[in-house]
């Protein structure tokens, strides 16, 4: 069968793979098994190890894993390294990057949270930057960009909610 280009050709490879699934995974295990061998030895130098090696360490790292989760420290201190990491980091997070266009200022968004990190510190009331326009709102969604953005008090951002309120 002539194809006219070699995506033609990857098209048509792709819709028969699709229809004849029995028929690769059949052919996928029969080789896995011919040349186990074969793929064991692709993976070591890989990877630098068996593969049996690696299952091991998987193993030990999940069952390290679940006992420190157990630990009610351990979990505490994490919540804390990541509630850190959060606030060092809020205009990168969640909502506010999928909400930022590309020709946003990041420098002036970046000197607005420090604003209000400032004017946390040096007036003792918790400050936080409030979208006028809330990124999800019911009817009306915003953009993270500068000029949708002020620095509020937290109990006015909080009392606010994800409304849109007049200035």
């Amino acid at each position: 069968m002539p194809f006219k280009s070699l995506e033609d050709r990857r098209k048509y490879l792709a819709e028969w793979r699709a229809r004849n699934r029995d028929k690769t995974l059949a052919a996928k295990r029969a080789y896995r098994a011919k040349h186990r061998d074969r793929i064991r030895e692709r993976k070591r130098e890989k990877y630098g190890v068996t593969p049996a090696a690696r299952q091991a360490a998987s193993v030990r790292h999940a069952r390290y894993y679940s006992i420190k989760k157990q630990d009610p420290a351990y979990m505490a201190a994490r919540r804390e390294r990541a509630r850190g990491w959060y606030s060092a980091n809020a205009e990168r997070w969640g909502a506010r990057s999928r909400a930022m266009p590309k020709w946003a200022n990041k420098f002036f968004i970046s000197e607005i949270y420090d604003l209000a990190k400032l004017r946390t510190e040096r007036l003792g009331i918790p400050h936080e930057v409030d979208h006028i326009v809330p990124l999800r709102g019911k009817n009306v969604c915003g953009l993270h960009v500068e000029s949708n953005l002020r620095v509020v008090p937290s109990a006015i951002n909080r009392a606010k909610g994800n409304a849109l309120l007049a200035h």
